[in-house]
C-alpha cells in the first residue's frame, strides 16, 4: 500500500490504477482554494473552489465559471499539514489553463511556492 490522497488532513493509503498512462501520477486531494485570473481586465475571473487532483505538473480544480485555455491563473491553497506542527502553510501557484469545462479547470504549473501564515 502507498499514499494515494489526503482527506481531512490525513493521508489515505490504497492502490492506484495504472490505466492512466500520464507521466506523473495524480493525487486525489480535495482542498479549498481561492483562484484569480491574472489579467489587467476589470472583469477578470476570481472565486473559490476545491482541488480535484494534483500532480507534479498540474492541478485540476472546481470553478464557478469556465475559463479559456491559455488564461493565466493564480491559486492559493491552504495546505493541510503544519510546518513543525505549529505553522500554517499556503501553497501559492501560478499556471496556465490547458482544459476547462463548465465546473472544472486544469492548469499546467508554471510557478509554485509554500508560504507560512498564522494559524488561528
Amino acid at each position: 500500500m502507498r499514499i494515494i490522497g489526503i482527506e481531512e488532513g490525513k493521508a489515505v493509503e490504497g492502490k492506484s490504477s495504472r490505466t492512466d498512462r500520464r507521466r506523473l501520477e495524480r493525487f486525489p486531494i480535495s482542498l479549498e482554494l481561492r483562484y484569480r485570473e491574472i489579467s489587467r481586465r476589470s472583469d477578470a475571473a476570481q472565486g473559490v473552489g476545491k482541488t480535484v487532483n494534483i500532480s507534479g505538473k498540474g492541478i485540476v480544480f472546481t470553478v464557478q465559471q469556465p475559463m479559456e485555455a491559455g488564461t493565466r491563473v493564480e491559486l492559493t491553497i491552504n495546505w493541510p499539514v503544519l510546518l513543525d506542527g505549529r505553522t500554517g502553510l499556503r501553497l501559492s501557484v501560478q499556471g496556465m489553463v490547458v482544459r476547462s469545462t463548465q465546473d472544472r479547470v486544469a492548469i499546467l504549473l508554471q510557478r509554485h511556492e509554500f508560504r507560512t501564515h498564522r494559524v488561528m
